[in-house]
C-alpha cells in the first residue's frame, strides 16, 4: 500500500449545496497507531503493513486520525488511487480548472527511475484531462504544499460541479 498522497475532510451542505474542504498536510507530524511519531500521509501504509494488509482497517486508522486532529467525525471516506482518479475525470470528458498564475514544474516524475518531465500550465480557464488534472494536482516542484492543496481543493470542487451539473445529474 502506498502512502496517502492527499488526505482531505469534506462536508456537503444539503440545504446550501455547498462544498467544504479541509485538507491535511501530508508531511504534519503525528503518533501513529505504533505509537512512534511519523508524517501523517504515512499513517495508512503503517496500517496496512502492520493489520495484515487490510486495506479496509488501514482506511479506518487513518480516519481516526484524522477525527483526533480535527475534532471532526468521520461518517465516510472514499480511497481513489491515481488509476481511479484519471478514469473520474475522463468520464466527465475533463475538467475545466482555472489557472491563477503560470504553472511550471520543470521535474514532474515520469516514473520510479529517477525521469522527469516538464508539466506547464497557462494562466486561466485550462480544460484539463484525466492525466493532466493528476500532474496539476500531485506537482511537488513548483510550489509549496499549501498551493498544492488549493488546486487539490479546487479540482475537487470542479469535478463535483460537473458531476452535479445538469448534463451528467439527474
Amino acid at each position: 500500500c502506498q502512502i496517502a498522497d492527499t488526505i482531505m475532510v469534506a462536508s456537503y451542505d444539503t440545504d446550501l449545496h455547498s462544498l467544504s474542504l479541509l485538507s491535511i498536510p501530508r508531511d504534519l507530524l503525528v503518533i501513529t497507531h505504533e505509537d512512534k511519531i511519523g508524517r501523517i500521509n504515512s499513517v495508512m501504509s503503517r496500517a496496512y503493513n502492520s493489520n495484515g494488509q487490510n486495506i479496509q482497517a488501514a482506511a479506518v486508522t487513518l480516519s481516526q486520525k484524522v477525527e483526533k486532529i480535527t475534532g471532526l467525525t468521520i461518517p465516510y471516506y472514499a480511497m481513489i488511487d491515481f488509476d481511479g482518479f484519471i478514469k473520474i475525470v475522463d468520464s466527465l470528458w475533463g475538467i475545466d480548472i482555472n489557472v491563477p498564475q503560470h504553472f511550471l514544474d520543470m521535474q514532474y516524475p515520469v516514473d520510479w527511475n529517477g525521469e522527469y518531465e516538464i508539466f506547464e500550465l497557462p494562466e486561466g480557464m485550462n480544460k484539463l484531462s484525466g492525466p493532466n488534472t493528476l500532474k496539476y494536482a500531485r506537482s511537488r516542484h513548483s510550489t509549496s504544499d499549501f498551493p498544492r492543496s488549493k488546486r487539490q481543493q479546487s479540482i475537487i470542487k470542479a469535478i463535483m460541479s460537473k458531476i452535479m451539473s445538469s448534463e451528467n445529474f439527474s
